[in-house]
Parts: C-alpha cells; sequence; structure tokens
C-alpha cells in the first residue's frame, strides 16, 4: 500500500465514522522490522507483539511493504533479495533477488510497483509486479528509506551526504532537503504532506512542509535511543523505532513524548510500518474521502 493510499484509508475511516457509516475507526496493526532478528513483529494498539514473518537465519529484517491485495514484502542487510509473504505471514515466494546489494527501504506506487534502496550501491530499483526490476532515478550513496508523496513523488534518505532526494515519476532526481539532516534514517508523511525526518546522529526528528523548508525540531530527543523508523497512526500520534535499546517511542501530534509503546519482541528494531484494521476496501476510500472532503481537512541501518 503506498503512503498515499494509506492516508488515504486514514482519511477515510475517521471520515466513516464522522459520517456515521461506521461506529468507530478500527484499532491499527504496527508491523516492525528487527535488523538484529530473523523476524518481523506485529502488535496491536496496546502494544502487544507477536511473531508475524520469520526469514531465514542471517537475513536480518530491514525494509518493509505491502502491495495492495494486502501482501508483505521484507528485504534483509544479510541478503540480497526480497521476500513475499501472504497478509497472514505466510512466505509465497523470493519475489527479487536481482539488482539488489544490502537493499533497505521498500516502497510501493499506485500500480504495485515495488522500490528498493540499495545501500550499497546507492540507487533505487524498480521492480514490476512480475518481479522484473531496473534503477530508477540517479544513484548516491547510502540509500536507506523510501516513502512516496501524495503526487507520486518517491523520497529517499540519503545517510552518508545528509541528503533527502526526490525522484518523480519520470526518474528526475534533485534535492528535496539537505539542511539540518545528521545521518537520516526513517522518512514518513504527515496527511498534509509534510515529511518527517529521523536523524540518528542528532537524535531528533525534523519536520519539512511540502516546499522542502525546514519546519523546525518536531522531537528533540526525548524518548530517543539510536532512533531509525518512524509512522504515524490512524489518530496522528507518531511513533519512533529505537535501535539503540530496543523500544518504541510514542509522541502526539505535537511531538510531546507520550512515553514507551513497546519493548519487547524487538532485537534492534529498524522501522515500523503502522496500518489501520482492516484497510477500507479501494471503493470505501473513494466514497467516504469525497463524503467527508467538506468535514476533514487533511487530511539504519542508521547506525553504520
Amino acid at each position: 500500500m503506498t503512503k498515499f493510499n494509506l492516508n488515504l484509508a486514514r482519511a477515510a475511516a475517521a471520515a466513516a465514522v464522522f459520517l456515521g457509516f461506521a461506529s468507530s475507526v478500527e484499532a491499527d496493526v504496527f508491523y516492525v522490522t528487527n535488523q538484529g532478528g530473523n523476524y518481523v513483529e506485529k502488535y496491536n494498539s496496546a502494544g502487544v507483539g507477536s511473531v508475524f514473518v520469520t526469514t531465514p537465519s542471517g537475513f536480518n529484517t530491514v525494509g518493509q511493504t505491502f502491495d495492495s491485495a494486502g501482501n508483505y514484502y521484507v528485504t534483509g542487510d544479510g541478503d540480497t533479495s526480497i521476500r513475499k509473504y501472504s497478509s497472514t505471514g505466510t512466505f509465497l515466494s523470493v519475489f527479487a533477488s536481482t539488482n539488489l546489494s544490502s537493499p533497505e527501504g521498500l516502497a510501493t506506487d499506485s500500480s504495485d510497483n515495488i522500490y528498493a534502496a540499495n545501500w550499497n550501491t546507492g540507487n533505487v530499483i524498480k521492480f514490476a509486479p512480475n518481479g522484473t526490476g531496473a534503477p530508477f532515478g540517479t544513484a548516491d550513496t547510502n540509500r536507506h528509506s523510501l516513502a512516496f508523496d501524495s503526487n507520486g513523488n518517491l523520497y529517499v534518505s540519503e545517510s552518508s551526504t545528509n541528503n533527502i532526494a526526490k525522484i518523480a515519476p519520470n526518474g528526475t532526481t534533485t534535492s528535496f532537503a539537505s539542511s539540518n539532516l545528521s545521518r537520516p534514517a526513517g522518512i514518513t508523511f504527515d496527511t498534509a504532506g509534510n515529511l518527517y525526518v529521523v536523524n540518528v546522529f542528532a537524535n531528533n526528528v525534523v519536520k519539512f512542509l511540502p516546499s522542502g523548508a525546514f519546519a523546525g525540531v518536531f522531537v528533540n530527543g526525548t524518548g530517543l535511543n539510536d532512533p531509525c523508523g518512524l509512522d504515524f497512526d490512524s489518530a496522528g500520534n507518531l511513533y519512533v523505532v529505537n535501535h539503540g535499546n530496543n523500544s518504541i517511542a510514542k509522541y502526539n501530534s505535537l511531538g510531546v513524548y507520550q512515553g514507551t509503546f513497546a519493548t519487547t519482541g524487538l532485537a534492534s528494531p529498524t522501522l515500523i510500518t503502522i496500518l489501520p484494521d482492516p484497510v477500507p476496501e479501494p471503493a470505501s476510500l473513494g466514497l467516504f474521502a469525497c463524503g467527508g472532503a467538506a468535514l476533514l481537512i487533511r487530511r539504519r541501518r542508521a547506525s553504520r
């Protein structure tokens, strides 16, 4: 699922409740990769976790994404492949094993193409739904995390050069932001199109406007310990995984620390993806989003 469709799903769920189509917003589900382990942990909204998928020994899970059918894809820094699992965590196949060199972040576009950031070669590979891949955009160094905006532009954190690259749908690559970055790792968007970036060396989270202008430090370090990945839940709370002390920190929509969300089931956690459960069907997204448009405004390997 693309970040845009995920934000649309969240807005749709809220609109459904507001308009009386649903009695309450379904709880979110949290997926966390573990660079220090061969598994992905899944949490409910209360922070109770269980193993979602297991991978071969030495795989060391890092990047993750979902397609529109709910299938799950994961990379590992100890492997050169992308593994594909069902929505229930059953292994389906090795989705891709070419053009990959220590792949890290993953993302999915609206056509179910899968994008992988290669740490070693510094390029992004675009894979068609059948697993055929080719380089996308201009290469740099140490590409880490990926995220799409609502216009289909792909954003890439470049940890070694302290830069966030923006790759247009046609592959044109430009620099979106290069200030106030210190070993950028995880990136994510809020529903207003602002980009949030984890700075590993600065031990903070910074915010950029859709224009690329720096909007300040969103999380100043409280609750962070070698942070890596981050994502928002349906209520606008931000969660950051701490690579250094095996924890997940929670912040409200203003960046105020709310405490520790989880500490169990983590082994050098790397990236986090939060999805509504269940995600509204595509047809419902249009109905709810249009019906609530006038009512809703909005919407790693860091320490190398």
